[in-house]
């Protein structure tokens, strides 16, 4: 099959991450595969052109940039992929609008999160154009059940893939991380607590923020706490909402921190790329979502050793086997109390039970599988 996928960048997040593992693998089995960025900038090409998956660096200009539509659909006609498929909500957009140049083409649109609102000219758009849109790939049950009502769509047209990643890697990169610990001034007994995200609302800092407050003020064991992501990042030339939203919500953020107790025990990395180095040698991660589709971060914990502690939104109570890891309330002393049981004599249960489901569930592999299965499903639907 000739695969297009159309996304707003290839930067560090969630949706870029999977995409960047699915586009691996769906050239691994044979598919020719194009990724259209939407930004010129891009931290990881690399990880893709040496496995054989071209990425075309284009620039979006505007809000509905039409040159840019005008060069997607130059492509798409003169390459005839068999399936577009978009990624966030201006990849599934722009997906859309490139589609119609090949009338044979099946356009699918993706859904990574669930129970979010569209501004008004994104409302307007997706009504305009939703009709392109074959099928819906979810990544979550939550996802596909917010995306069915979204499109009004039947359930036939909704199909969930959970994210997958590379067990197999991601386990030789934790088993071979050392050093974190000493660089930090732990002493022997000290406990490390990971939170990885970036500075935005849904991840809730926060929440994140009042619990580390409470675990460095513990007497009877001394916590370190990691913090590892920053702030929005602006890659696009134009007003965009979401970034001055950010920037109030990270002086917000940055106030809590400099009001914590013990600062010398916390410690913050930024966007870095060796998250799984830094997990493989913590003693618990801690996820305040309030909302969000399929977290990888949680799964790469998982597939390292790291007992994971969350809060619960989307499918995360079908993710963390055992049912105390995941907090109904968003209640700071009940999240201390399980992040404590995680780290202290059930740790060894909470990791083999983790290593079981990722084993299970969450490999690259079963994700390419059922993706692919997808796509043949509706072309056949299609006539194709």
């Amino acid at each position: 099959m000739r695969l297009l996928f159309v996304c707003p960048s290839l930067g560090y997040g969630g949706a870029e991450t999977q995409l960047i593992a699915l586009a691996k693998g769906l050239g691994a089995r044979g598919h020719e595969v194009v990724i259209y960025s939407m930004s010129g900038q891009s931290e990881r090409p690399h990880q893709l052109e040496e496995h054989g998956v071209k990425v075309i660096h284009d620039e979006k200009r505007s809000r509905l940039d039409f040159s840019l539509i005008g060069r997607m659909r130059a492509f798409v006609s003169a390459w005839q992929p068999e399936v577009v498929h978009g990624f966030l909500f201006d990849g599934n957009l722009y997906a859309r609008l490139a589609a119609v140049a090949n009338g044979g083409a099946v356009c699918l649109s993706a859904e990574r999160s669930s129970d979010y609102s569209l501004r008004r000219a994104q409302t307007i758009g997706h009504h305009l154009t939703k009709h392109i849109t074959r099928a819906v790939v979810a990544n979550s049950y939550a996802g596909a059940e917010f995306a069915r009502r979204l499109f009004a769509f039947p359930p036939e047209r909704v199909h969930v893939v959970w994210n997958g990643i590379d067990l197999c890697a991601v386990r030789q990169r934790a088993s071979l991380a050392t050093g974190l610990r000493a660089s930090l001034g732990m002493d022997h007994g000290d406990k490390l607590l990971c939170f990885v995200g970036s500075i935005k609302p849904e991840k809730d800092y926060v929440l994140a923020l009042k619990i580390v407050r409470e675990l460095l003020l513990i007497e009877a064991g001394k916590w370190h706490c990691l913090f590892i992501g920053a702030g929005y990042a602006k890659s696009m030339p134009y007003t965009v909402q979401e970034f001055d939203q950010s920037q109030a919500y990270a002086a917000v953020v940055e106030g809590l921190f400099s009001d914590l107790p013990s600062l010398a025990r916390v410690h913050r990395f930024g966007a870095v790329d060796n998250v799984i180095e830094l997990m493989a040698q913590s003693d618990v991660l801690l996820s305040t979502s309030i909302r969000e589709g399929f977290p990888n971060v949680v799964l790469e914990a998982m597939a390292s050793g790291l007992p994971v502690v969350s809060t619960e939104y989307s499918d995360i109570r079908r993710i963390l086997p055992l049912p105390w890891q995941v907090v109904a309330e968003r209640n700071v002393a009940s999240l201390v109390s399980a992040l404590e049981r995680a780290s202290g004599a059930e740790a060894k249960a909470v990791k083999l039970a983790q290593e079981v489901w990722v084993d299970q569930h969450a490999s690259i592999e079963q994700a390419v599988l059922s993706l692919e299965a997808v796509y043949r499903a509706c072309l056949l639907e299609a006539g194709k």
